[in-house]
């Protein structure tokens, strides 16, 4: 039997991010260097003045005492406030529960316990007016239902209203949101 033959890659970005663009880009490699031309996403990265791209610095804790479980998926948000006040959030999927920090404060609370350990998150902010802003939450679980979490009012997130799917992430676009990743139909769009 062959052995498996590993060839290095250089990608070489080339700046810009184009998020009305396509997913997908049809270059040939020229002597082992792929050219992308633009970023369609652009995750835990921000852009100098140049366009060039550097990772986003983390930080060995954010709290005086450490949430108990493995973090599965972390989320920062800004909620818009009345007058354009903004309010910061961290919502984080932590061993079998979601939990949120305000504003950087230390604390994690609970928003909703006895989920499915070991499973990829989704978070989503379905922009709404002031305290009716959603956070929707959602993991590739297939029995733990979507949450939402209306930041301004609630404590706790609470099932999806409605009858959803068991959908593994979600995009709002033009006031709707999109979901997809159920398990018994993985190629329809909800």
């Amino acid at each position: 039997m062959a052995s498996p033959v590993r060839q290095s890659v250089l990608i070489n970005y080339q700046g810009g991010w184009a998020t009305d663009f396509g997913p997908s880009i049809s270059l040939p490699p020229d002597n082992g260097v792929i050219s992308l031309p633009f970023l369609v996403t652009a995750d835990n990265c921000f852009f100098e003045l140049d366009g060039a791209p550097h990772k986003v610095g983390g930080a060995t804790t954010i709290n005086s005492v450490a949430p108990t479980g493995t973090v599965h998926g972390f989320a920062d948000f800004f909620f818009q406030g009345a007058a354009g006040t903004e309010t910061q959030k961290q919502v984080a999927y932590i061993g079998s529960q979601y939990m949120k920090m305000d504003a950087l404060d230390g604390t994690w609370d609970s928003l909703k316990t006895g989920l499915e350990n070991n499973k990829e998150p989704s978070f989503t902010i379905f922009r709404g007016t002031g305290a009716n802003e959603l956070a929707i939450l959602t993991t590739d679980s297939t029995v733990d239902v979507p949450q939402k979490w209306v930041q301004g009012t609630a404590a706790a997130a609470t099932d999806l209203t409605g009858t959803p799917p068991n959908f593994s992430f979600a995009v709002p676009h033009k006031n709707r949101l999109w979901a997809a990743g159920v398990a018994s139909a993985p190629r329809r769009l909800y």
